[in-house]
């Protein structure tokens, strides 16, 4: 995945991370939940689980702001009401998979 306004490529000692900021380290992408300066103690594990800084994700798409009738895939992310959610299930948005008050549960809320 290429630098972005999010993805700031190779994880490397001495970056500042911001909440909700990728990197990449191995063949894993990193989702950041607390906004950190990297050091070589927090280097990220080559496993799928959460650490105090980071979860490792192996796929992520930021999509900005839910859109009602958009269609998003599985592992893409977007902000809602100004909370982030990752998308479980392929699905359009409409009312019924509201991330609060949707009958269809098609998305977990990042923290």
């Amino acid at each position: 995945m290429a630098d972005t306004e999010y993805h700031h490529g190779p994880w490397s000692v001495g970056t500042k991370y911001d909440k909700f900021d990728l990197f990449s380290y191995g063949k894993l992408d990193y989702l950041v939940i607390q906004t950190h300066v990297s050091e070589i103690k927090h280097e990220p594990k080559p496993v799928s689980s959460k650490s105090s800084h980071f979860y490792s994700i192996h796929y992520r798409v930021y999509r900005g702001e839910r859109t009602l009738g958009t269609q998003y895939e599985e592992k893409e992310a977007f902000k809602y009401q100004g909370k982030y959610f990752l998308v479980t299930e392929n699905h359009t948005a409409d009312e019924d998979n509201d991330p609060f008050t949707g009958k269809n549960r098609v998305v977990v809320e990042v923290e």
